[in-house]
């Protein structure tokens, strides 16, 4: 049973109990004081988390599990704690869930406009539009969009290529984390390049920054392409109040927005007019 005996000004105290299945929930402390030794009777557990009041530098810790099982993740899909949609009870693994592919993509392009038939065509990186000798991070760069064929897609020639998840993700009380499933980093392919940390807050599907490091890999829009985890969040956080990608921007795979950071700054050169070329690559 927790401590009871001491209750800091500087900090606010909660308590939960947890049922021998792993449901947690929260309880009072006045709950406690007169149900304890019976619950600990039926094999329950209590655990305390510290959470600062109005003293912003106060660290504080919690003995909660700090990443969420498989049977964790379920009951906070119950309880709303998260949603996952679509949710498939057979995706959830010991300590994820694996999320699918989306069948729509976007790469870069040189082009600033391409023929729409390409959408007809295209079976590999080989058939996209040409690629870009460089990206700019201060300006919008040229997307194209295409679906994925239902007959697979190949991967190939360590093009990026953007592609996303099927599953739509919110929570607010965890941080989600992707990665890549196992067998296919046994197959040379990445899934994110460095990207794999989601926000408390954000809802929409995840863009899965996605390379073929090795021989190539034929994709199939359905198949299990990654896995998310779920960090417990200490502190409040909400990515809605001041995200890039929301609402539209949370759908599908979606192109970098780095540029919007140069919005009140002018720290490095704009193309110059004109010239198709950046000042910063000219000999």
């Amino acid at each position: 049973m927790p401590d009871l005996s001491k209750e800091l000004l500087e900090v606010r105290i909660r308590y939960f109990a947890v049922e021998p299945s792993g449901r947690r929930f929260s309880v009072t402390r006045e709950a406690l004081e007169h149900y304890a030794e019976r619950w600990e009777a039926e094999g329950m557990k209590f655990v305390t988390q510290l959470r600062p009041r109005n003293v912003p530098h106060l660290r504080y810790r919690r003995t909660a599990p700090m990443i969420l099982s498989g049977e964790s993740i379920s009951h906070a899909v119950a309880a709303d704690e998260i949603r996952i949609d679509p949710f498939d009870p057979s995706h959830l693994n010991p300590a994820s869930y694996d999320l699918t592919l989306g069948d729509n993509a976007c790469v870069y392009t040189r082009a600033k406009k391409v023929d729409a038939t390409y959408n007809q065509t295209i079976h590999s990186v080989h058939d996209l539009p040409e690629a870009p000798r460089f990206l700019d991070a201060k300006a919008p760069n040229n997307p194209f969009w295409f679906k994925l064929r239902p007959e697979g897609f190949r991967v190939e020639g360590r093009r990026v290529l953007l592609l996303h998840t099927r599953e739509r993700i919110r929570t607010h009380a965890y941080v989600p984390v992707i990665d890549g499933k196992s067998s296919l980093g046994r197959l040379g392919l990445a899934i994110h390049v460095t990207a794999g940390y989601g926000d408390p807050g954000f809802d929409g599907q995840y863009t899965l920054e996605v390379i073929a490091l090795g021989e190539g890999v034929i994709l199939y829009p359905g198949m299990r392409i990654a896995q998310v985890r779920f960090h417990h969040l200490e502190g409040d956080g909400d990515y809605a109040a001041h995200g890039h990608y929301t609402g539209a921007a949370a759908v599908g795979p979606v192109p970098s927005r780095s540029y919007l950071q140069f919005r009140d700054a002018d720290t490095i050169p704009a193309p110059a007019p004109g010239s198709g070329e950046h000042p910063a690559l000219k000999p």
